[in-house]
Order: C-alpha cells, then structure tokens, then sequence
C-alpha cells in the first residue's frame, strides 16, 4: 500500500495497486474453509480486476498521447482536452471507486468487511479504500486539469453513498457489516465535501 503511494510512474503505480488487491484479496480469505469467505474474497477481486482494466485503459491512453508512462509528463493537466478527458475521467472515477467502495461500486464492501478476521477489516476502512480516495484526487482533480467534482453526477454518487451508507449501517446487526457501511457513508462524505469546497 505504501509504494501506491509514493510511486511516480504508470507501470510501478499499477504493479503496486495489483500487488495490493492479491494481498487483501488473500486476507480477507483468510479463513477460506468459509464458503461465504471465498465469495467474498472473489467478489472483491472480481470487482477489483474490473476497476484495474478502467484504470490500465486510462493510464495507457495518457502514456499514449504524452508519450511517456512517468506521472510528470502524463498528469501536467493538459496532455488531453474535450470529450476524451471526460471519458478519461471517468475511466478513473470507475477504477478508483470500485477500491474507495462508492455507492453504487460497493457491492464487495459488506461482504468482504464480515469475512475478513477483525484487524483486516480495520486495515480495509482505515487505509485500502482511502487509496482509492487518493486516486480520485491525484489523477482526475490533478492529473486530468479538472476539478473532481465539478459535475453533479459525482456530487451526486457521494450524496448517494453518503446517505444510503448510514441508512445501510442502521440496518445492520453484524458490527463488521455496520463497519463496511459506515465505511461507505465516509466516502461519500469526503467526496461531496469535496463537491461543496
């Protein structure tokens, strides 16, 4: 999790993000005796993998008009303008919000939170997701030259998280899975907090 971090190319940047997944993906199936403990280890890197392809045919359409795969070239904010920043953009907001656990992209959150042992589950709310986050803002806000949430449609994912992860989280009777809501509700804040900046 840490080199997701501070890595400052494409192909380092997406190594470190798969080495990631297969981690978690092993945590959380750390009990795999479990058959709801392997759904939700594959549900997640079901999801994960399909967020990983949004965000290789993003990066690599960059590095294809930059030319270049390092992050200094390709996120100057200008290398693409128009209709093919948008799509851009949300190549990016798919990929990075399946891993921030975004309403409606969450749905291997309330099941990978109760399978994994406890402390995964606190790495999972604490740091995994927030690297999704981080992504928002690193590569659509910075990278694309477009401020994150100037549209409603993402003011309006966040809104959605936001009040159907508490509403989610109220229902519950399992800690964990009241977790993996509250979770999702504290995504959506950060990211309509950011709409309203």
């Amino acid at each position: 999790m840490s080199v997701v971090f501070i890595v400052n190319n494409v192909i380092g940047f997406l190594f470190a993000w798969e080495i990631m997944t297969l981690a978690t993906a092993a945590l959380v199936a750390t009990e795999h005796e479990a058959r709801t403990t392997l759904r939700a280890a594959y549900l997640y890197l079901i999801m994960s993998h399909v967020g990983t392809g949004a965000l290789v045919a993003a990066f690599f359409t960059l590095a294809s008009a930059s030319g270049s795969m390092s992050f200094a070239a390709i996120l100057t904010g200008d290398v693409v303008s128009g209709p093919l920043r948008d799509v851009l953009f949300g190549l990016f907001f798919f990929g990075f919000g399946v891993k921030a656990g975004v309403i409606p992209l969450h749905v291997w959150l309330p099941e990978a939170h109760p399978a994994a042992p406890s402390s995964i589950s606190a790495l999972m709310s604490a740091v995994l997701i927030k690297a999704g986050v981080y992504g928002l803002f690193r590569f659509c806000a910075f990278g694309l030259g477009r401020r994150l949430l100037d549209g409603s449609d993402v003011c309006g994912v966040g809104t959605l998280s936001a009040i159907l992860g508490v509403l989610y989280a109220l229902m519950q009777n399992d800690l964990k899975r009241l977790l993996a809501y509250s979770t999702i509700e504290n995504a959506g804040i950060i990211l309509l907090g950011s709409a309203l900046e």
